[in-house]
């Protein structure tokens, strides 16, 4: 597979993951916030679906600009990734079958391990937000607005307890800002192919 196939795929994989999770957010506010709703179930499956697109698309985000964003780039990404592992496909996981199993009860009394998991996830999401917007900066390979709209989001997602919807709102402007990801990646698409030479060219080089 050529590079410029892997970043298109890619970038296809994440616009469709943001916009899938996004829309899923905005879903699950309206309709399913009851885990007894009808609605639950299909859009656990479609945020888990969306989560999943945005894991298999991302790697190429930090391969697009891996020359200039150098060890901190790879660092952020690393971080970055698993976090988005842990807290995206890992909650997702917990929405889809856990919740429906337990029904209502399932949020009582957390385990000081599910308390620790979150944390630690948390921790990965924004320091390795921070350290790969950085790196990107310096790079300057893909545009900034990306990274800062994930970094908005997910300080949105983590004040916003307390104010009506606007966890929510974090949620889906972190889930738009891996569209927006893959976007850039369609947009500065640049196929590694060296031209071959014309048969004038090569008619003329052979001419002493």
């Amino acid at each position: 597979m050529s590079s410029a196939t892997l970043y298109r795929l890619s970038g296809i994989a994440l616009l469709i993951g943001g916009s899938i999770t996004a829309l899923g957010t905005l879903a699950q506010t309206f309709l399913s916030e009851d885990v007894l709703s009808p609605f639950w179930i299909p859009v656990a499956v479609c945020l888990f679906i969306g989560t999943l697109l945005l894991q298999i698309g991302f790697p190429a985000v930090y391969l697009r600009q891996m020359k200039r964003a150098g060890a901190l780039g790879l660092l952020g990404f690393i971080t970055l990734f698993c976090g988005l592992a842990q807290f995206g496909i890992g909650f997702r996981f917990f929405d889809l079958v856990i919740l429906p199993w337990f029904g209502k009860s399932a949020d009582l009394n957390l385990p000081l391990s599910f308390i620790l998991y979150s944390l630690s996830a948390i921790v990965l999401l924004f320091v390795g937000s921070l350290l790969f917007g950085i790196a990107q900066f310096r790079a300057g390979v893909l545009p900034k607005g990306p990274i800062i709209l994930l970094l908005v989001g997910l300080v949105l997602n983590r004040i916003g307890g307390h104010v009506p919807h606007l966890q929510d709102l974090g949620s889906m402007l972190f889930s738009l800002s891996f569209a927006w990801f893959g976007l850039a990646l369609l947009s500065v698409l640049r196929p590694d192919v060296v031209p071959e030479p014309t048969p004038v060219s090569a008619g003329t080089n052979m001419r002493v």
